[in-house]
């Protein structure tokens, strides 16, 4: 609980409250605040920019965007308003007026590594992937150990279909940022593709989870959970052949992937042209190997 002794009458006092709450991630406590202070003080820019900032923490996205135009028209010279909105429209999914902020930004305030980035997933959304490489090749070039860069970078290169260039740039945040422990960087690496993945999936952005599907298994070709996670995100996209196929490499480095075979059949029905339905439980604990064949529909 914030300490500070307030003035309740002081819109300052509630917005130093408001910061103090929103710190300890008491948002609820900090946005009661900044009403209070707003209430007192309308006309105060950075009042709507902190309460914008919680409600991107809380992605209440509509809510941040309000607030960070009236921040902006308030205060049109401050960076943080304009950055805080594209922010918010990344997380609306509203790409191409998150690419604008982000624009304003670079064109005011110079080159900013933040910047290109950010404005680098606008255009993938935006499925303009040359123009999202060439930001995130700025971002990089500014800040070469940034990982984020280096990995949308090359998701956009999978997105593109241009594997040898995706692969060769993820071999470079393999091997080219010189860590100080390179196995904890990679378990490191992995969980972060794992996160992006589930990600992606959540947010049915189906290409940049196969990209990442993608750089797991540049990560480790033996990974046979990377191939069934591949196969799964071909499947909900109905491009069956390229699920099966997943499904059998996930098989084939791990003969007892119970899901795997289970998901093959599905896809096998599915396509109306299965002649045999396998499920192989394998060694997971469901009484050892079994196969169940059905006749064909």
């Amino acid at each position: 609980m914030p300490t500070i002794s307030i003035d309740p009458e002081d819109a300052q006092d509630r917005l130093k409250k408001g910061i103090d709450y929103a710190i300890q991630g008491e948002h609820d406590h900090a946005i009661a605040e900044f009403d209070a202070a707003i209430t007192l003080n309308p006309g105060d820019a950075m009042i709507y920019m902190e309460r914008g900032a919680v409600y991107l923490d809380k992605r209440e996205y509509d809510r941040a965007t309000g607030d960070f135009d009236a921040a902006t028209r308030l205060k049109p010279e401050h960076r943080g308003g304009i950055w805080g909105r594209g922010r918010a429209y990344l997380g609306k999914r509203e790409w191409g007026r998150a690419a604008a902020d982000f624009a304003t930004i670079i064109q005011c305030w110079g080159a900013d590594t933040n910047a290109y980035y950010n404005r680098g997933l606008a255009y993938f959304g935006l499925r303009e992937y040359d123009r999202a490489i060439s930001d995130f090749d700025a971002a990089i070039a500014l800040n070469w150990d940034d990982v984020e860069a280096h990995f949308q970078r090359v998701c956009a290169y999978f997105a593109k279909r241009e594997h040898g260039r995706a692969i060769a740039r993820f071999n470079i945040i393999v091997w080219g940022l010189n860590p100080p422990d390179i196995d904890a960087y990679r378990a490191s690496l992995r969980s972060f593709i794992t996160k992006k993945f589930e990600g992606a999936i959540r947010a049915e952005e189906y290409e940049y989870a196969i990209a990442c599907c993608n750089a797991a298994i540049q990560l480790d070709p033996n990974d046979a959970t990377a191939y069934y996670h591949r196969a799964l995100v071909y499947q909900m996209q109905g491009e069956y052949d390229h699920a099966i196929a997943d499904y059998g490499a996930a098989i084939a480095l791990d003969p007892d992937y119970a899901m795997a075979y289970l998901e093959r059949g599905e896809v096998y029905l599915n396509r109306s042209q299965s002649e045999i339905y396998i499920w192989h439980a394998g060694s997971v604990g469901l009484g050892g190997a079994e196969e169940f064949c059905r006749a064909s529909l």
